[in-house]
């Protein structure tokens, strides 16, 4: 009988000594796999915005304008609805940045190729000037240098 209660409180000891290391280590299992689908979420989130802005971009056929590289603004100012889609595009891009500051969306390998592409049309441009004023300056270089950057040499 004395065995059997020692043996008792001895495997009590044994799993309180062992528990807190157990469920630390699984609340850290679960917060890893709890990031890695958040991240996930994000990119689908982030892909399906990107997606909606583009197709109303093709639903709306006098957006058009907007990406033409030999547009002469003196002669075609940049219409309301232009510069609320800039706007709207410059918030995605600001979004997808965000993301990718806190560590939780990967920017594509080439981005930056895109969106120098996207900033040589005129109207995106005069948008731009428009309204980088109200992001922030971090996003608002981020963009400048992009912007500036050489084409790439293939």
């Amino acid at each position: 009988m004395i065995a059997f209660s020692w043996s008792i409180e001895r495997w009590r000891e044994i799993l309180e000594l062992l528990g807190t290391p157990c469920a630390l280590l699984f609340t850290g299992f679960a917060l890893h796999i709890d990031a890695r689908v958040r991240r996930a979420e994000t990119l689908l989130e982030i892909t399906k915005q990107h997606r909606e802005l583009w197709k109303y971009f093709d639903e709306q056929p006098e957006l058009a304008r907007l990406l033409d590289q030999g547009r002469d603004l003196t002669t075609q100012p940049l219409t309301e609805r232009e510069a609320r889609f800039a706007n709207f595009l410059f918030l995605h891009l600001r979004a997808a940045y965000g993301a990718q500051q806190g560590k939780i969306f990967p920017m594509p390998e080439h981005v930056g190729e895109d969106w120098r592409e996207i900033f040589q049309a005129p109207a995106i441009t005069a948008a731009w000037e428009r309204i980088k004023h109200l992001h922030d300056r971090r996003f608002v270089a981020l963009v400048e240098k992009y912007r500036s950057a050489p084409a790439p040499t293939n």
